[in-house]
């Protein structure tokens, strides 16, 4: 009895978080800063081998940190291009997100690089990302967490199930004390707006994307978060 009341009043609490996570509305209230279009990157040398080996450049992007609130706080989104091979066919760009959540994807080489074939790497530009909050973009501060977050599960009986949510909880109030407004931006649906803003910082019309593992969410975020599907090209998820 006292275990199935615990797991219910888990499942309210989770849709009140769910519920209350920062921009509800699926769509971009960036379309309503001009400043997001205006934009344009100022490329320059990654200082990662394998892209600087292969003539890739990379530069920051600049987001709403709540797209409630565009005018507000920003964060610099790191992003970096390698042109396609064969500019008199490009067809557009080709951006990537190896998954996590919470891993870098700057490095489309180290992610691309024997899996796409020589026509897909002649007809894109590839782009990659840092998603907001890890890596150059912006990394969270230290929550101080005395374990790994994936060390537990949810326990073999009640009293593990107690112990281990427990202290899930208490780290995640640890990660809160830093800047809990800025760290409720580091949302899915936030990262699938960004994308759109670097398709707009781009100057393209549309974006193809291949995406691993968190990558396939994070493409079906996007793809629903666009008001204007058009603006998904061809889509690619491992």
């Amino acid at each position: 009895m006292l275990a199935r009341l615990i797991q219910s009043t888990l499942v309210v609490v989770v849709l009140v978080v769910l519920l209350a996570e920062p921009g509800s509305r699926w769509w971009s209230y960036a379309d309503d800063a001009g400043w997001v279009d205006q934009q344009r990157p100022q490329w320059k040398s990654c200082g990662i081998a394998d892209l600087d080996n292969v003539g890739g450049q990379c530069a920051q992007v600049y987001v709403p940190l709540d797209y409630a609130h565009p005018d507000g706080r920003t964060v610099a989104v790191a992003v970096s291009r390698v042109r396609a091979t064969d500019p008199a066919h490009r067809r557009g760009v080709l951006l990537a997100n190896p998954g996590g959540p919470g891993a870098s994807g700057l490095d489309t080489v180290d992610l691309l690089g024997d899996v796409l074939s020589p026509d897909v790497r002649s007809h894109y530009d590839l782009i990659g990302f840092d998603p907001r909050g890890v890596g150059a973009s912006g990394p969270a501060a230290s929550c101080g967490w005395p374990v790994g977050e994936m060390t537990y599960s949810a326990g073999v009986d009640l009293a593990g199930f107690l112990h281990d949510s427990g202290q899930a909880a208490r780290m995640a109030v640890g990660c809160l004390r830093n800047d809990p407004a800025r760290l409720r931006q580091f949302t899915t649906r936030n990262t699938a707006r960004d994308m759109d803003v670097i398709r707009k910082t781009l100057g393209e019309s549309r974006i193809s994307y291949y995406g691993v593992s968190y990558g396939t969410y994070l493409s079906a975020a996007h793809t629903i978060s666009a008001r204007h599907p058009p603006t998904c090209g061809t889509r690619s998820s491992d």
